[in-house]
């Protein structure tokens, strides 16, 4: 069975996204994310899906998918308060790939030129 990518997104959508992350997401049959995360992305043949509050229909949604390939989008770091941690814990981890976005923390002191080390 094929992992399912949890890909992390910010506001500049799939231009900071890594070149060997992009077929996950361009090559992906149903697209999974939040109306805001969706909206970063260009028109694709893909099936979108709208994530709402109720994430124990994503997990349905996740479950119902079948062989399909999925790419379930996030804004930020899916493992920081995100929604990886629940999916995971609800289907197992070795079901997914988690790749991060850099966090608006990390880039707010990047920008500033500050360590957040502490």
């Amino acid at each position: 069975m094929q992992k399912i990518p949890i890909i992390g997104l910010g506001d500049d959508g799939l231009d900071a996204v890594p070149a060997s992350v992009r077929p996950l997401i361009e090559n992906a049959e149903l697209l999974l994310g939040t109306e805001r995360v969706l909206g970063l992305l260009p028109d694709s043949s893909a099936e979108r899906r709208v994530i709402g509050s109720d994430l124990d229909d994503l997990v349905d949604r996740i479950e119902s998918a079948g062989d399909r390939r999925i790419a379930l989008l996030v804004y930020g770091d899916p493992m920081f308060y995100g929604l990886a941690r629940y999916v995971c814990e609800k289907l197992g981890k070795d079901r997914f790939q988690v790749v991060p976005h850099v966090s608006s923390m990390q880039l707010a002191f990047a920008r500033v030129m500050e360590s957040w080390e502490e």
